[in-house]
């Protein structure tokens, strides 16, 4: 059985330390039919270089650092596959890894994106996130992170629907991301991988968590966890999410939820003393309202009934 074309865009800005690694392990993985795609997000470091040693592999260079969303687009241009996997530069992949999310994308013209099993570089007993579920303030969360991955947890272990995969290892249908025009830009990073498994979701198709898909993440190689610029993109965009992606009963049934989730993570940043980028997420989200609630228009919200399910169950068995 042939295998179909997969292109593997791996986004990089400044991975001069990690992308070789992972560039090597999609080299030397079971499923040979890929094409790598590695666009640079204008890297200062020698990351360029690095990918120019590598005579298999397609260089996409970006005049600027246009972000996750952007950044990916750009490669879907240049993505030849029947699909497309979204690879950080700071992932590392098992050998068999691709063969599974294949297998599924091709038995069932359904599924949409499958979720790979991403576990923690350092210490690969640990779960960095498996597929993330909607909290009861309307935003994702990563699931399992921490966690020792357990073998006789349904929810870590057999596959299943969930409502958004991970972004730094996702596998796409690429015909669907055309439709969807790819991620929606202005995210620039964090959340429009959750927004674009929404879109999936309500074009009728399916999300799918794969456990035997393996692959091992060095967690926020890129934007350091609770840094000025990750409290300010995650920020600007949760509201931009939740605003975009939910129907507006959904919202006002929550709204004394977000209203506290609000306070507690303005109290913390208080503490913090990042106060700054905080403000500047608030005052870019309310200044580009109109422009959020004019991306609403293209949505049915038809297939909500299908995302509910998950604010009860983190993952459905097939």
């Amino acid at each position: 059985m042939s295998q179909p074309l997969v292109s593997v865009i791996v986004l990089n800005w400044n991975g001069e330390k990690v992308l070789a690694e992972c560039i090597d392990s999609l080299l030397s993985h079971d499923y040979t039919n890929t094409e790598i795609i590695i666009v640079d997000n204008a890297s200062n470091d020698n990351s360029v270089k690095i990918a120019a040693r590598y005579p298999q592999v397609k260089l996409v260079k970006n005049p600027d650092n246009f972000g996750y969303a952007t950044g990916n687009n750009v490669g879907f241009q240049h993505a030849n596959g029947k699909y497309i996997v979204t690879l950080n530069n700071d992932i590392v992949v098992d050998p068999g890894w691709l063969n599974e999310p294949v297998r599924l994308l091709e038995n069932d013209n359904r599924t949409g994106v499958v979720s790979c099993r991403q576990m923690n570089y350092f210490n690969k007993n640990n779960i960095d996130c498996l597929y993330h579920y909607p909290s009861e303030f309307l935003i994702f969360l990563s699931y399992g992170a921490g966690e020792i991955f357990d073998k006789n947890n349904p929810l870590h272990s057999e596959p299943g629907l969930v409502v958004s995969a991970n972004g730094a290892s996702a596998v796409y249908r690429a015909s669907l991301l055309r439709e969807l025009n790819g991620f929606d830009e202005t995210y620039f990073a964090y959340h429009e991988e959750c927004d674009l498994c929404f879109r999936i979701i309500y074009k009728g198709y399916k999300c799918v968590y794969c456990p035997s898909s393996i692959v091992y993440h060095m967690h926020g190689y890129s934007f350091k966890p609770k840094s000025d610029m990750f409290i300010y993109y995650y920020e600007r965009n949760r509201y931009r999410f939740i605003l975009k992606n939910y129907p507006f009963f959904y919202i006002l049934f929550h709204l004394h939820l977000i209203f506290y989730n609000e306070l507690r993570i303005f109290a913390g940043l208080l503490l913090r003393n990042q106060f700054g980028p905080y403000l500047r997420a608030r005052f870019h989200f309310f200044a580009n309202v109109k422009r959020i609630l004019q991306c609403r228009k293209e949505y049915s919200y038809t297939n909500f009934k299908e995302i509910r399910k998950f604010f009860k169950k983190k993952k459905i068995s097939y």
